[in-house]
């Protein structure tokens, strides 16, 4: 094997050695990026379907019955008895709407499915 062999084999394996050491360090930081995502995204939590404000006004049954579609468990609805005859606030009519103790909270905001809500709502003070 002569001088320009021994050159060549040298720069391979120092070319092959480079792209083996730069194939792993870029594979090492796509997996660290796609752990740090992922615990970010933390994929045992829902998120809510719409805002906190969304919900104000609505029935609070059909509040109830949306956030029980998309996998909330622990939800009790408390009623306010401060009706008179309403004209202005409808039976049923949530107040606010509390995650975890929260009363704002947007779409992007996640929760565990067993986190406890809280619809509070407007309903006659005397059984109607």
């Amino acid at each position: 094997m002569g001088i320009l062999d021994k050159i060549t084999n040298t720069i391979v394996k120092k070319v092959m050695i480079d792209t083996a050491v730069n194939a792993a360090v870029k594979t090492a930081g796509a997996v660290a990026d796609y752990k740090s995502k992922k615990e970010s995204f933390d994929i045992d939590k829902i998120s809510v379907p719409n805002s906190s404000e969304h919900y104000i006004g609505m029935n609070y049954k059909n509040v109830q019955d949306e956030l029980l579609a998309y996998g909330f468990t622990n939800i009790v609805s408390l009623p306010k008895n401060d009706l008179i005859n309403g004209w202005l606030t409808k039976d049923g009519a949530v107040e606010r709407i509390a995650v975890n103790g929260r009363t704002e909270f947007s779409t992007k905001s996640r929760f565990p499915s067993d986190v406890r809500i809280v619809i509070t709502y407007h309903t006659f003070r005397d059984s109607r």
